[in-house]
């Protein structure tokens, strides 16, 4: 593989910030639901 370190870097950084925007999605979607029962 010839990759950079720094669009690897990037790649990661990309990925944690869409698991961290839907974990806190999931985790607000949780807590409406929780409001409403």
């Amino acid at each position: 593989m010839c990759m950079t370190k720094k669009s690897t870097d990037k790649k990661l950084l990309i990925k944690i910030s869409v698991v961290v925007v839907f974990g806190l999605l999931l985790f607000d979607a949780i807590i409406i639901w929780a409001l409403m029962q």
